[in-house]
């Protein structure tokens, strides 16, 4: 499934008005803003185990998180690894409504769900429009996005440190393992 079922419901469509101005890409909008941004949404449901999102699959908007956990998941040439885990409240799939590109990874129910999508098609044509609504949420999306690539970065170089001293350990141990290798040849020519 590349996108969930979309669900309507007037009682939720109250609960995201009242979770909006306290998810960080809705911060600084105004009560209006808020009550304009949430008409846009449609919401959707999951149960464990299913995927959000996909890897590789065209973007359609993002997700807002009201209930829930997911996993982020990477596939490489390895196999699947979970990069991290989220909870209520967050936001999934800013990459893909700022950029329009593929998803970069899969994201996977933990628990039941309940989440808002914005859809690309209608936050790309209020953009166009000037909407200053949807301009303050590209904003607010992108300072989530520098955040969450420091984060990255962050991590990037720890494992460079962890990698350095992994190398300088398997250096010593192939120093050890020539010293072993030199008196092993010593004894043999020595008895």
């Amino acid at each position: 499934m590349s996108e969930p079922e979309k669900i309507e419901n007037e009682e939720r469509g109250a609960a995201l008005m009242r979770f909006l101005p306290g998810t960080p890409a809705f911060e600084g909008l105004t009560e209006e803003q808020v009550v304009e941004a949430a008409d846009w949404f449609q919401f959707v449901e999951l149960p464990p185990e299913r995927d959000l999102l996909v890897q590789g699959s065209q973007a359609c908007g993002c997700f807002v998180l009201i209930d829930g956990a997911v996993e982020i998941i990477v596939k490489t040439g390895a196999g699947e690894h979970e990069v991290r885990g989220l909870e209520a409240p967050s936001v999934i799939g800013e990459m893909g409504l700022l950029t329009a590109g593929v998803r970069s990874a899969t994201v996977r129910s933990l628990t039941d769900i309940t989440a808002a999508h914005l859809p690309l098609d209608i936050f790309e044509r209020k953009q166009s429009e000037n909407n200053l609504t949807a301009l303050r949420i590209g904003v607010n999306l992108g300072r989530i996005v520098s955040q969450r690539l420091a984060w990255v970065q962050q991590r990037l170089l720890e494992t460079q440190d962890e990698i350095k001293e992994l190398h300088d350990i398997a250096g010593q141990e192939q120093r050890v393992n020539r010293v072993r290798q030199f008196f092993r040849s010593l004894g043999e020519h020595l008895f």
